[in-house]
């Protein structure tokens, strides 16, 4: 079966974004995960934020994940909040571009076919366009080994060693990030990529 990944700003697509959000809540729920105070927040006209989603042929949200362009002020960025050496990062947001990437889930029914790494590395692809120079997220346990397979590595100077209790305190992430070189820019900027996938 055939399925798309759009790449769209949260005003631009009310209904996909409210898709969404609605599939992170129950992907959420699903790994037992309850009361996550970023995934109620009612960001869906922000401009800075972005979504990148799986779409069928019938326009239905099957997975995704967000960005959101940080500026020194940002407000919006858990990995920020979160972080007890925010501060550095807001001083380098002064003179870098740095996304920040959360949010990332699957449906069950496209989970075991690589759609998480294909999700991430379609966001790695546009920011080596975009003039960005570092990619940061929280990550969960189960996604850890993935990202670290995907050339992210751990930010060891915040948290402690590179790691919180969030979103409860029986589950440790991670801070990651991902810093984009200038000898890999790629001149993919699509903002569709066709997926093929088993049946």
């Amino acid at each position: 079966m055939e399925y798309k990944i759009s790449v769209f700003k949260t005003f631009e697509e009310s209904n996909l974004t409210a898709q969404y959000l609605e599939g992170q809540n129950r992907s959420l729920c699903e790994f037992g995960v309850t009361g996550v105070v970023c995934s109620k927040k009612n960001w869906a006209a922000h401009p800075d934020i972005t979504l990148f989603c799986i779409l069928d042929g019938e326009n239905n949200v099957l997975g995704g994940l967000k960005t959101i362009e940080l500026h020194p002020s940002s407000t919006e960025s858990q990995f920020l909040n979160l972080s007890t050496s925010s501060e550095a990062y807001r001083s380098k947001l002064k003179r870098e571009e740095i996304l920040d990437m959360s949010g990332l889930w699957v449906s069950k029914k496209l989970r075991g076919q690589g759609m998480s790494a294909t999700l991430i590395n379609t966001v790695v692809s546009r920011a080596r366009t975009s003039g960005c120079s570092e990619i940061v997220t929280l990550v969960s346990p189960h996604m850890f080994a993935l990202c670290l397979d995907l050339g992210f590595t751990v930010a060891s100077e915040l948290g402690v060693n590179g790691t919180i209790e969030y979103p409860s305190k029986d589950i440790v992430s991670y801070f990651m990030r991902y810093t984009i070189t200038t000898d890999a820019k790629s001149k993919a900027n699509t903002t569709e990529v066709l997926l093929e996938t088993r049946s």
